[in-house]
């Protein structure tokens, strides 16, 4: 059947794309391929379930799309390598970063008063859309109405809150820098401890806003620091062994248990059991490849807005702006239900929306831009000096990652970042930097 094909053609594609990327483990192009060889995974692992049963142009259009994005990279690779020669000796990484910690304590009381609001929030919004028996199904309630309507548009309280709640939030990635870079300086010692509070309260404010996505990418962030500062701090790349590759695949299972567990408090349902864990985890990893099947076999209606769902973040934001003459409109596609009746979701890859808004020229161009601008951050956070303690293009490639692992799910990369969600978290990153951090010099230095 074409979907072992499609699976050994993937694992032979990260092995390479793994080796001539110098066995950097978070090069765009390897979290790219792995993406795809765990949504491939899933789909095998429900052949029967979902009788599956896959058309060469299904096979095709992933093989196309993932050595665009690879072939586009690599060429990066070897013009960024070659012009940033002089930079990758650069030995301003190794010194510790020196938090002001009246400040973070500050932003700590602020953080569980924006929890405390939002939860009251929560449960006001949901009071008027029914009667509810537990918190979770205020949550599901919630998710609805936030996510799959444009209802709070007209909410003046969630939008005020929400804004507060996007500075606790994004705070993760100020503050898993400063953690990550002391922890590799320090050679494993903790320092500035109050920096796991605020982590800890971004992630569970994460959570209380219905998505699990940020809670990958803030995961993916941390792993992106640990290996981009050592580095630029030893000038070489860290490699895996075969061990830690196995204990990578372990913290793996870990996190796809945890993400199961946590459906009940983003308003995914509250029902938990041993029986639905797999169920629930390959449907959202291997469900995108049945899904791009049937819907290249039967497309549906054309849309008549231009790049409908590639650039909904770009299109919401001029139409709230008044800039368009359509409303702003929530992208929600299609369910569908596998022939044997098994129900697969809604999630397609970034490749249906390629094809849905532009054709074939659109799954042509899109993996190309993407995997343009994706490697000219990579790289230019590997070569970049910077006068600032933080390097601010080493973070915005960390944010960036959830969007290059997550392309088996949808096209975050030109949903979000073709709009202004990254741009506002990177200054509020600045902002937070400029209060947190202490600007005279610690003077610890790892040679």
């Amino acid at each position: 059947m074409l979907i072992y094909l499609l699976f050994a053609v993937f694992v032979f594609l990260f092995v390479f794309t793994y080796k001539i990327f110098g066995k950097e483990i978070i090069a765009p192009s390897v979290v790219y391929v792995a993406g795809y060889v765990l949504c491939i995974s899933g789909a095998v692992c429900n052949v029967k379930n979902w009788g599956i049963d896959l058309h060469w142009e299904t096979v095709g259009v992933f093989i196309y799309g993932a050595l665009l994005f690879v072939a586009t990279g690599y060429w990066v690779r070897g013009r960024m390598l070659s012009s940033n020669a002089e930079l990758q000796t650069e030995k301003s990484f190794g010194e510790l970063i020196e938090c002001n910690q009246k400040y973070v304590t500050y932003f700590i009381i602020f953080q569980l008063l924006i929890i405390f609001g939002w939860i009251g929030l929560i449960c006001y919004t949901t009071s008027s859309l029914g009667d509810f028996d537990s918190f979770s199904e205020r949550m599901i309630a919630f998710r609805k109405w936030s996510s799959y309507s444009t209802a709070w548009l007209s909410s003046i309280e969630f939008n005020i809150f929400n804004q507060l709640v996007q500075i606790s939030v994004n705070s993760v990635y100020l503050s898993m820098y400063v953690f990550v870079n002391n922890l590799i300086c320090s050679k494993g010692k903790v320092v500035n401890k109050l920096l796991l509070i605020i982590t800890i309260l971004s992630l569970v404010q994460q959570l209380l806003t219905g998505g699990r996505l940020g809670i990958i990418g803030a995961a993916l962030t941390f792993v992106a620091y640990c290996f981009i500062f050592y580095q630029k701090i030893y000038n070489r790349p860290y490699v895996l062994s075969v061990k830690q590759f196995i204990a990578l695949g372990f913290l793996l299972a870990v996190g796809a248990f945890s993400f199961y567990l946590s459906k009940v408090i983003v308003g995914r349902g509250s029902d938990v059991s041993w029986s639905g864990f797999l169920p629930h985890i390959t449907t959202y990893v291997g469900g995108p490849v049945q899904l791009l099947d049937m819907f290249l076999q039967n497309p549906g209606p054309a849309s008549d807005i231009w790049g409908k769902e590639t650039l909904h973040g770009l299109n919401f934001l001029l139409a709230r702006l008044g800039l368009v003459d359509f409303e702003p409109y929530i992208v929600h596609l299609e369910f569908r239900t596998a022939v044997t009746g098994a129900f697969l979701g809604n999630i397609y890859t970034s490749y249906r929306s390629y094809l849905y808004d532009f054709g074939y020229w659109g799954l042509t161009l899109c993996p190309i831009i993407f995997s343009s601008i994706i490697h000219y951050t990579y790289y230019k956070a590997l070569g970049s000096i910077t006068k600032f303690k933080v390097n601010f293009w080493i973070m915005l490639y960390s944010i960036a990652l959830l969007t290059v692992f997550t392309d088996f799910v949808r096209c975050f990369f030109f949903t979000q970042f073709i709009s202004l969600s990254p741009y506002k978290c990177l200054l509020v990153t600045y902002f937070l930097s400029l209060v947190f951090i202490k600007q005279e010099k610690v003077g610890t230095h790892v040679k």
